[in-house]
């Protein structure tokens, strides 16, 4: 009977396994029998550690992360004859998105592990590096990111990543991965290919994806920015307690150097992200400012204008009147549109978590994020769904001559689960 491990390996496959029986000339009892790879793609199994991230640079689009992958992969007869693997490790784990490469380095080299089930070739590689991104900021700074780590290898006609059976694919050191200005909430794993259509020779390569899910920690913005933009709005009010006839000149005066402070915010802000083509959440709330208190600066203009004008009166007294309904308005529009942006900044943040699978980053977990393997919950022959939780869509894995895709989620509260190990290792 085929062992767990073996099984696993097996399963699916187009013929890269040969089953061997072991025996033992001097025992009557037959050995348990043990996979070994034959021919087709090698499935490569990845135990994988985040043992470090940081350094997370908005402005520049980049994160450091130090990665701790154990790889695991059967031997052919010939292998374990001759005691040496066949396939490269160290030349086949390709950063497809790292701008530099630090470290990478064999700090186990590939060696026979037996096990119960059977023997098979175990390494660790360590693998740090600096990986470019594409950070989504419409919502700025209550967005949440998904900061991808691309690793790559040979062509999935010769190998092809997959999960090992263990309840852990993949963990995330936590203690050892201080964040500034960002709160956990997940990370998932992507076993994939990449698209032949891509590929000048219509080569399809075997990839994994490691996604860190992250919220944005918006409470600095919110004072250092947001309470200072705040003050300078409703300072505007205070114009209407000139006289909008007598004191014109000093109420314009007011209201300039309001709008130069709102103008003076944009440029701190803006300098702190890259140079996208729209406009942030902040920074339209910034221009939300400049343009109330310029409308502000207009009103105090027209009543000066209108009272030297000869088409206007020349009655303070109803300027004074029209001013004092001016103010209540002003003062009515200032609360409501307050209120309005409140409610439109929380919707934006929970659908920013939504995406991330979560409802609230104050669940994130306190200790290290564990992806670990899902049930089979729909599917057969080439198609096998595995679900996360109601708010992720159920992920397909197609298996089939080119590779297939397994994707692996991870959530608060549904597949995430805290432990203190560095490397989960089931064999």
């Amino acid at each position: 009977m085929l062992s767990e491990y073996s099984q696993g390996l097996a399963e699916d496959s187009h013929g890269p396994l040969v089953i061997a029986s072991v025996s033992d000339d001097d025992d009557d009892e037959k050995a348990p029998t043990m996979a070994l790879w034959k021919d087709g793609p090698r499935q490569i199994q990845t135990s994988i550690t985040v043992t470090r991230v940081g350094n997370i640079d908005t402005m520049n689009e980049t994160v450091e992360a130090r990665l701790l992958i154990d790889v695991y992969w059967l031997p052919s007869a010939a292998e374990l004859e001759s005691k040496e693997s066949a396939w490269d490790a160290a030349a086949n784990f390709q950063l497809v998105n790292a701008t530099e490469v630090k470290l990478q380095e064999m700090v186990k080299e590939p060696y026979l592990k037996k096990t119960p089930d059977g023997t098979v070739w175990h390494a660790r590689l360590d693998l740090d590096a600096v990986y470019k991104q594409q950070f989504e900021l419409h919502a700025f700074p209550f967005d949440c990111q998904d900061l991808m780590l691309r690793v790559e290898m040979g062509n999935v006609n010769d190998m092809i990543y997959t999960a090992p059976d263990q309840d852990v694919v993949l963990s995330v050191e936590l203690d050892l991965c201080p964040l500034t200005g960002w709160a956990w909430v997940g990370a998932a794993l992507n076993f994939t290919s990449t698209d032949p259509k891509l590929s000048k020779q219509n080569n399809a390569y075997a990839q994994f994806v490691i996604s860190l899910k992250l919220a944005r920690v918006w409470r600095p913005y919110l004072w250092r920015v947001g309470f200072f933009v705040f003050m300078t709005m409703f300072s505007s009010v205070f114009v209407y307690a000139m006289d909008a006839v007598e004191e014109a000149a000093d109420r314009l005066a007011f209201a300039f150097t309001l709008l130069l402070t709102s103008v003076a915010f944009q440029f701190t802000v803006h300098g702190t992200l890259p140079q996208v083509s729209y406009l942030t959440l902040l920074e339209m709330y910034i221009l939300a400012s400049v343009l109330q208190i310029f409308l502000v600066a207009l009103w105090c203009a027209v009543v000066k204008g209108l009272y030297i004008s000869p088409i206007g009166s020349n009655e303070a007294e109803d300027y004074l009147l029209a001013d004092g309904v001016i103010f209540l308005i002003h003062l009515a529009l200032l609360i409501g549109f307050h209120a309005a942006f409140v409610v439109y900044c929380r919707h934006e943040r929970g659908r920013q978590l939504k995406k991330l699978f979560v409802t609230d980053h104050n669940k994130a977990p306190k200790a290290n994020l564990r992806v670990k393997r899902q049930s089979r919950v729909a599917g057969g022959g080439t198609d096998v769904t595995y679900s996360t939780n109601e708010m992720s869509e159920a992920a397909t894995v197609s298996r089939s001559s080119l590779g297939y895709v397994q994707l692996l989620e991870a959530s608060q509260g549904v597949t995430v689960a805290p432990h203190r190990n560095s490397v989960p290792i089931a064999y």
